[in-house]
């Protein structure tokens, strides 16, 4: 059987991003979500944060 097994690489030609962090939530779950981001001590987790506040739907 080990020799069924085949290894193989996908270059990778294009990284699109979508944005999608409501996912039909409701606004109180959002707004938990974001606080609890604004809270950590991962400025990357603070900065979505940020990012969360900004959209134009919550």
């Amino acid at each position: 059987m080990l020799g069924a097994i085949v290894g193989f690489s996908v270059p990778i030609l294009r990284v699109h991003g979508i944005n999608q962090f409501s996912q039909n939530k409701q606004a109180c779950v959002f707004a938990g979500v974001q606080a609890g981001l604004q809270q950590s001590s991962w400025p990357t987790e603070q900065r979505l944060a940020v990012f969360m506040a900004n959209l134009p739907t919550h």
